[in-house]
C-alpha cells in the first residue's frame, strides 16, 4: 500500500486505512470487550489532532470521559447538566422534517399493525407544527397537549389537519389506543422540560453541521447515555442521531471534508429509517461512517435482512474481532472470502513395457477460506482481522493498549 502511494495519514497502530477510503464507510464486528472500544479511541485520538467534525453516540460514557472538551465540543443528553438547549421547532423548520423525526422518534413494530405506529407520527408531527405558532410553546406545553388533555380538547387543538380524524369522537376506542402508542415513546421527551430555561443559547444539530470549519480545528457532537437510564432515553437519542445523519445531506456537496459519524453498538438504537439511504448518498457530502456492533444478526433483527444486508456491503473497510458463536464466526468467515491455493499433484503411470512406466506433475487449484471460523472464535482480545477496499490481503492485527487521561469537565 505504501509502495503504491496508497496509504493514508490515518493509521491505526502500524496499520494505515487506505488512502481516501474514510467515506467508503467502516464496520467494527465482535463480541462484548473484544476491542472494538479501543479501535474506536484510536480513531478519535487521530481526528482530534486533524481537526475533523466528529459525532459520537456514547452508550455508557466511554469516549466522553476522554476527549470531551467543553469549550468545542456539544453534549446532547437530557440528564446531563452540560445538554445544550436543543430546540425542536428551530430544528424542524417545515412539517416535513417533523415527519422525519418521528420517524425516529416512533419506530415501526416488527410484527404489529403498522397503523398505530403511523398514525401516532401523524398526531406527532401535526401537533408540532399548529405549536409552531404558539409564543408559550415548551416542550411541558407540548407534551400536555399530547399526553395529558382530555382527548376532545386535543381533537380541538387538532382541527383541520389531517390528525383530526385520527381523535374523531366517532372512533374514540381507536384514538385512545393510537394515544397509548404515541405515550409510549414520546413520554421520552419528557426529560427535556425545563431545558429551555437552562440559560444556554438555543441549539441545533444542523445548525451545527453547517457550520463546520473547512481545514479547521472542528469540535464534537456526543449523544451519550448511561446504562441504568438507556431504555428511557432511548426515543430521544435516537432521535438526535437520526436528525445528524439527515442533516449530512443538507450540508451541500464537498467529497474533501470529512463527516464522522461513530455509532457503536447500533443496535442498541430504534432503527433509523433514513440511514442506508444516507450511508449510500454520503460519499459526495464527505460523510465516514463507522457502525459497531456485537453480531450481524444484530443488524438483522432491527433492520431486516435486505436492509441490513445493503449496510453491510457499504462498510467497505472492516474490523472483524472475535465471535464466540459458531454461527456468527461462520458469517465472518464467509464474508472475509477464500483465496485460490495450488497444490502440487503427482501421479504414476505404469505401462506393459519398462520404458511405458513415468510420473508425471501437475497443479491443481483449490479454492479455500482465508481464515476459519474457529479463527474468528479463538481471536485474543484487541486482535482482529482487517479486510480494507481493493486487492489488498486481509490481515491480522492486534491493538496495543492505550491508557488516556480524563479531560476536564
Amino acid at each position: 500500500m505504501r509502495k503504491r502511494g496508497q496509504a493514508s495519514d490515518i493509521k491505526i497502530d502500524p496499520l494505515p486505512i487506505k488512502k481516501d477510503s474514510e467515506t467508503q464507510n467502516f464496520g467494527l464486528h465482535g463480541t462484548v470487550g473484544s476491542g472494538k472500544s479501543t479501535l474506536i479511541r484510536k480513531f478519535l485520538s487521530l481526528l482530534r489532532e486533524r481537526g475533523d467534525l466528529v459525532i459520537i453516540y456514547d452508550k455508557g460514557f466511554t469516549f466522553i470521559d476522554k476527549y470531551y472538551d467543553e469549550s468545542k465540543d456539544i453534549l446532547l443528553n437530557p440528564l446531563d447538566k452540560r445538554c445544550a438547549n436543543w430546540d425542536m421547532w428551530e430544528e424542524c423548520q417545515t412539517l416535513p422534517d417533523l415527519e422525519t423525526v418521528s420517524n425516529t422518534l416512533i419506530p415501526m413494530g416488527s410484527s404489529e399493525d403498522p397503523f398505530w405506529q403511523g398514525s401516532a407520527r401523524t398526531i406527532f408531527a401535526e401537533a408540532a407544527q399548529r405549536m409552531r405558532q404558539d409564543k408559550g410553546r415548551g416542550y411541558n406545553k407540548f407534551l400536555r397537549t399530547l399526553l395529558a388533555i382530555k382527548l376532545d380538547k386535543l381533537r380541538e387543538f387538532l382541527a383541520g389537519t389531517p390528525a383530526s380524524a385520527l381523535v374523531d369522537s366517532k372512533i374514540e376506542k381507536t384514538a385512545i389506543s393510537i394515544r397509548s402508542v404515541l405515550t409510549n415513546y414520546v413520554k421520552a421527551m419528557r426529560y427535556l422540560q425545563g431545558i429551555e430555561r437552562s440559560g444556554q443559547p438555543k441549539f441545533t444539530v444542523r445548525q451545527w453541521m453547517q457550520g463546520v470549519k473547512e481545514g479547521g480545528k472542528n469540535g464534537w457532537l456526543f449523544v451519550t447515555s448511561n446504562q441504568n437510564h438507556h431504555e428511557s432515553l432511548k426515543p430521544v437519542i435516537s432521535m438526535w442521531l437520526g436528525i445528524a445523519a439527515n442533516s449530512l445531506l443538507s450540508m451541500g456537496e464537498n467529497r474533501q471534508r470529512r463527516v464522522w459519524f461513530f455509532i457503536d453498538e447500533l443496535p442498541s438504537l430504534h432503527k433509523l429509517p433514513s440511514l442506508p439511504y444516507i450511508i449510500a448518498e454520503a460519499r459526495k457530502f464527505g460523510g465516514c461512517f463507522a457502525l459497531g456492533f456485537q453480531s450481524y444478526p444484530q443488524l438483522e433483527e432491527i433492520y431486516g435482512s435486505k436492509f441490513a444486508e445493503s449496510m453491510f456491503d457499504l462498510l467497505n473497510t472492516k474490523y472483524f474481532f472475535r465471535s464466540p458463536s459458531a454461527q456468527v464466526a461462520k458469517f465472518v468467515e464467509e464474508d472475509i472470502g477464500e483465496t485460490v491455493k495450488k497444490k502440487f499433484s503427482e501421479q504414476t503411470s505404469f505401462g506393459a513395457e519398462q520404458v511405458r512406466d513415468g510420473i508425471s506433475f501437475g497443479k491443481d487449484e483449490q479454492r479455500v477460506n482465508i481464515v476459519s471460523y474457529t479463527d474468528v472464535q479463538m481471536l485474543e482480545d484487541l486482535t482482529c482481522f482487517v479486510t480494507l477496499p481493493g486487492h489488498y490481503p486481509v490481515v491480522r492485527m492486534s491493538l496495543k493498549y492505550q491508557k488516556l487521561a480524563n479531560t476536564p469537565c
